[in-house]
């Protein structure tokens, strides 16, 4: 009988024949996989961030030669009282996201139970956010604007004294933030509702809760939604990526101020 060879008397394999191997091929299917969306992203967004950052430190207005000018761009930024009034502005937007999220779970909660004409009500609370923006714009720049329809409705109740809602500096950031919770709360809404879904039955019922079973709650389709959505964590489906990071509520709660710019643009015509 002979003895078994010594792994040290294998021969080294080349290059070539280490990429004809399992697990040679398993290397080269990640890089290539790999190598496209690191480049996009490296592109995209590292590059274009390191630029900018080497930017700030010159002054540039693109008629003339850049000039490096250090810090100076930093000072100014932190001494404008400009700047600090744009963050200012956007404490509204951030009051706005509480309030946005709050009513989102109040109404989820709602439709979660089997109630009359709950898929018509979901679909109404999420229709605004497939609308474009700059169509939003266009619809609350008539519904707002003196003599138009808000104006008209405040009148059939005996309210004819109304301001200007898109001028006067007061109350204007306020709709704004109104506008904005009505297009981007339905999103929300939707992600609660998959959310109260996908926990179990028993988990419900130990908890108390009024829907803690399936002749409470809803089985449940969301109305517009990839599907239904399973109950178990395990069998979670296409929508589960959206329900489980309960972190990103407050994402996306704050995404409406940031997605808000061609809205914004449209009412003010260009100018703040």
């Amino acid at each position: 009988m002979s003895e078994p060879h010594n792994a040290l008397d294998r021969p080294k394999l080349t290059f070539a024949q280490k990429c004809h191997t399992m697990r040679g091929q398993q290397i080269i299917c990640t890089i290539v996989f790999l190598f496209v969306p690191l480049l996009l992203l490296f592109t995209f967004t590292y590059l274009p961030f390191f630029k900018m950052v080497e930017f700030s430190f010159f002054d540039r207005d693109y008629l003339r030669a850049r000039g490096f000018v250090g810090l100076r761009n930093y000072i100014d930024v932190f001494t404008r009282s400009d700047c600090f009034q744009a963050l200012k502005l956007s404490l509204y937007y951030m009051v706005g996201s509480v309030v946005q999220i709050s009513l989102a779970l109040l109404f989820a909660t709602i439709l979660s139970f089997k109630v009359r004409g709950s898929r018509f009500f979901r679909g109404a609370l999420y229709f605004p956010c497939l609308i474009c923006g700059i169509a939003v714009g266009f619809i609350f720049k008539f519904f707002l604007n003196p003599g138009f329809v808000l104006d008209t409705l405040l009148g059939w109740i005996g309210i004819a004294n109304t301001p200007n809602w898109l001028e006067n500096q007061t109350i204007n950031n306020i709709v704004l933030v109104c506008c904005s919770l009505w297009k981007y709360i339905g999103q929300n809404i939707v992600l609660f509702i998959g959310a109260i879904a996908s926990v179990e039955d028993d988990l419900m019922d130990s908890c108390g809760l009024p829907f803690g079973t399936a002749s409470g709650r809803q089985q449940t389709d969301l109305g517009v939604g990839p599907g239904p959505v399973p109950k178990a964590p395990e069998q979670a489906g296409r929508f589960s990526v959206l329900l489980h990071p309960g972190e990103r509520h407050g994402l996306i709660g704050k995404s409406p101020g940031v997605n808000d710019f061609q809205r914004l643009f449209q009412h003010g015509e260009g100018g703040p």
